[in-house]
């Protein structure tokens, strides 16, 4: 019961804070948007140890999550630019291994991603590096896209295997992530948009949540 009730107050308030910075994303209010953003994911990564204490991966990827959301409170600068999408690489990579041990056969699963996430970026790269001129960066991004198709594939294949509501869930919320990055990427590297901050954030709170949740439920 007390586990429970836990997890519901944290996932509470999560969506409160989640709402609260979205405000101050739409009312375009940088300095309270800037201060809001890193309150929302330290809930959710709180109601996820409520819900399940053998969640290693899920804890480690929600605080690459959050590492990642403050490093990108400074987004138009290069390195912090860059440390913050490897930070997030490594947040996708903590939910593909949670999502790979789920699966038949998890270790033939994990080489097979594991080639495929070596050669994206090499097919990814020339298309990318249009867009962000630097090399070095837009090799990171090369990388960082990799992982997200990667995840996608992962969270496919266990809704496939599993067939359960919550992995369709999962599914989902890789895919609000794939449309917050792409709009974050063309907001940054080809046309900014007014409100992009509410758009993104919108999106993204969504699909850690329609990842997390549902993964530590399956």
């Amino acid at each position: 019961m007390g586990s429970e009730a836990g997890f519901y107050s944290l996932l509470a308030l999560y969506a409160i804070f989640s709402l609260i910075h979205l405000f101050f994303c739409f009312i375009e209010k940088e300095r309270w948007r800037r201060l809001s953003k890193g309150m929302c994911l330290p809930f959710l990564l709180g109601s996820v140890v409520f819900l399940d204490l053998n969640a290693s991966w899920l804890f480690t990827g929600l605080l690459f999550g959050w590492i990642g959301d403050l490093l990108l409170l400074k987004k138009h600068k290069v390195y912090p630019f860059a440390f913050g999408v490897g930070a997030f690489l490594l947040n996708h990579l903590c939910y593909i291994a949670y999502m790979v041990i789920r699966l038949p056969s998890p270790f033939a699963w994990g080489k097979g991603l594991a080639a495929v996430a070596l050669l994206l970026p090499l097919l990814l790269y020339p298309l990318l590096h249009r867009y962000v001129h630097q090399k070095h960066l837009a090799a990171a991004v090369s990388f960082y896209a990799s992982s997200l198709l990667v995840e996608l594939v992962a969270a496919s294949a266990l809704a496939y295997f599993v067939g359960s509501f919550p992995s369709l869930l999962v599914v989902l919320g890789v895919l609000l992530f794939i449309a917050s990055d792409a709009f974050l990427g063309l907001t940054l590297f080809r046309k900014d948009h007014r409100r992009r901050d509410f758009y993104i954030m919108l999106l993204y709170l969504s699909a850690q949540a329609l990842i997390a949740i549902p993964l530590a439920l399956l």
